[in-house]
């Protein structure tokens, strides 16, 4: 079995939406982040906005009633594992049914929100490796869809033995969708041949009925190579959301820019909550969430402290392990003098992308952690009594 290597790093916690009411900034709302397929749990994540003057770094909400009715009757509530991710079995995602989300945290109106799973409207993928290309066609008939396009690449570090997930840079061929393309490549650019010849690392497009066939070519260089493409067909709330979030990207670093407004579907919040068909072809590759779950048992770590003062951990001991339904569990301790830390709570997928993000909670107080992923081989955060605690892991059968 492969052996995948994990390190814990530092205390760090950002909304999993980043949104600002331009008319209201000393505000605080709860953001919801809730995307859904069919068949699958129900994960949520719940925080609270952070004003300009905040400067508390944990954000999330953990006291809530997280309920989903559906339009067929159905009622599902969602537990609170920790860390303000609220998760559920029942009753999973179907098409043809329209779900309202209703919320009630303390210090907060209700929060409110409907969504559903798109149409299923069939998709299909077909590869030209001699062209380097992917033509996927859709079969709608009466609407116009909208869709959200990413590659990835997949290779074995030999060197430290795991997996290393990277997107691919593609473009989008069709004449009558470049006006699309030129208004996103400012946040998916990865690099310039000629101007206004683009290769991006993501598309989120409108797609006119009339448009059945949309040709992709892709950057892949070699036969060997292991890699994926995914299609999410998506609702048109989601691709105004996802369009609002590259315009973010946009002016982030400009400081003369004005702030953004965003009115979105959510009711006394902001975020998303919606639903999502996806649609993939791979050669050879190892779905993400396939690679993460599994138990990891904790090998060593160390500590730095506010002094900048590093403690090693050789006797560190622990476990964690990752449901595929989206459920964690797990303790950790740096050696057989003190207690263990519980780190039971889950983890999410965050829109497909090389990013999870994934909450925690020990007995004693909540830990929010955030995994930053370059590959498989992944940096999480987490502070425990102010001081930086780094554990390895590695994958194991146990």
């Amino acid at each position: 079995m492969f052996k995948i290597y994990f390190l814990f790093l530092g205390f760090f916690l950002s909304s999993c939406i980043s949104e600002i009411d331009s008319s209201s900034v000393s505000i605080k709302k709860p953001v919801v982040y809730c995307v859904f397929e069919e068949g699958k749990t129900w994960k949520l994540i719940l925080q609270h906005s952070n004003t300009f003057a905040d400067t508390k770094l944990t954000n999330h909400i953990a006291d809530a009633e997280v309920i989903i009715y559906g339009s067929d009757g159905s009622v599902r509530q969602l537990n609170h594992l920790g860390g303000g991710y609220y998760w559920s079995d029942q009753n999973l995602p179907k098409h043809n049914i329209s779900y309202t989300l209703k919320i009630q945290a303390n210090g907060y109106p209700q929060v409110r929100a409907t969504g559903q799973l798109p149409s299923l409207t069939p998709i299909t993928i077909t590869p030209n490796e001699e062209l380097g290309q992917f033509e996927v066609r859709q079969e709608s008939k009466k609407d116009d869809i909208y869709i959200q396009v990413r590659l990835y690449e997949s290779s074995l570090n030999t060197w430290e033995n795991y997996f290393e997930y990277s997107p691919i840079g593609f473009k989008i061929l069709n004449p009558e969708l470049q006006q699309q393309v030129n208004e996103q490549t400012y946040s998916s650019l990865l690099y310039l041949e000629n101007q206004g010849d683009y290769w991006l690392d993501q598309f989120s497009g409108k797609i006119p009925k009339d448009i059945k066939s949309i040709n992709i070519k892709h950057g892949i260089e070699t036969e060997s190579s292991q890699y994926q493409i995914e299609i999410l067909h998506i609702e048109k709330q989601f691709y105004n959301y996802l369009l609002y979030k590259n315009k973010q990207i946009k002016h982030q670093y400009n400081l003369l820019s004005e702030p953004i407004p965003f009115k979105g579907e959510i009711e006394n919040g902001y975020g998303i909550f919606t639903g999502v068909n996806r649609f993939n072809w791979s050669k050879n590759a190892i779905p993400t969430e396939t690679l993460i779950a599994g138990k990891y048992k904790i090998m060593d770590g160390f500590s730095q402290t506010v002094n900048l003062e590093t403690i090693n951990f050789p006797n560190a001991e622990g476990h964690l392990e990752f449901e595929s339904d989206g459920r964690l569990f797990g303790q950790i301790r740096k050696d057989n003098t003190e207690d263990f830390t519980n780190l039971n709570g889950g983890w999410y997928l965050n829109e497909h992308k090389i990013r999870l993000y994934f909450t925690a909670q020990n007995f004693l107080k909540e830990v929010n952690l955030e995994w930053k992923v370059k590959g498989i081989y992944a940096i999480f955060s987490l502070n425990i009594s102010n001081n930086i605690s780094v554990y390895f892991l590695k994958q194991t059968n146990d």
